[in-house]
């Protein structure tokens, strides 16, 4: 068993990452995402269908 410390990357050091934190978050949340879990999902998983479409019409525009 190998402890999980020494095989940690020294780039991103786990135990200094704040959790509260999300990916790209830079303070503003206009619409109090952080607060309400349910509102944080929705957000997420439409932005996710909007970048899917987005590739879709990207890869289609082409063949127009």
């Amino acid at each position: 068993v190998t402890d999980p410390s020494t095989s940690a990357s020294s780039a991103a050091p786990m135990d200094e990452i704040d959790k509260d934190l999300l990916i790209g978050d830079y303070g503003l949340d206009i619409f109090n995402t952080k607060e309400d879990q349910k509102m944080l999902r929705r957000m997420r998983l439409a932005e996710i269908k909007h970048s899917r479409l987005a590739m879709l019409a990207a890869a289609a525009w082409p063949l127009q």
